[in-house]
């Protein structure tokens, strides 16, 4: 399955990697919105609260569907040879433009903490990539 073609790693750990990032992104817009002393004053607006309720649903449901839609064209790519640049911009786009984005949202957090934090998790993902693979093909391989 990967045996000699490394790049079919990446494509295949594309998909949670794809909802990680959309976790983060939706809980940056959350945080934005909720990460002051007017939050409850805000709430008291019925349209703001249905909004916020709104964003708490899509922090639970759009990841999910994010990676199970990235999940599909997979096996496209990987049958045309075409996955490896798409995955790979993925990775880099979420290891190192999320945590821009988070230090621009003004959490007051550091660019290179988050860049480390999200290497961490790209490479977690890859070795739960390689374990599945050797446990489903490790005596083919």
């Amino acid at each position: 399955m990967v045996r000699g073609r490394p790049d079919n790693l990446l494509v295949r750990a594309l998909p949670p990697v794809v909802g990680l990032a959309l976790y983060d992104l939706i809980g940056d817009l959350l945080a934005a919105a909720d990460g002051d002393s007017q939050f409850d004053a805000r709430m008291q607006n019925n349209a703001f609260a249905a909004a916020y309720l709104a964003g708490l649903a899509a922090l639970v449901v759009l990841p999910g569907v994010g990676a199970w839609l990235t999940a599909r064209r997979v096996p496209r790519w990987r049958r045309r040879g075409r996955g490896f640049v798409p995955a790979l911009l993925g990775m880099a786009a979420y290891v190192v433009a999320m945590p821009f984005l988070d230090h621009a949202a003004d959490h007051g957090e550091a660019v290179l903490p988050g860049v480390l934090a999200n290497l961490a998790y790209v490479l977690a993902v890859l070795e739960g990539e390689v374990m599945r693979v050797l446990l489903l093909f490790g005596d083919y391989l």
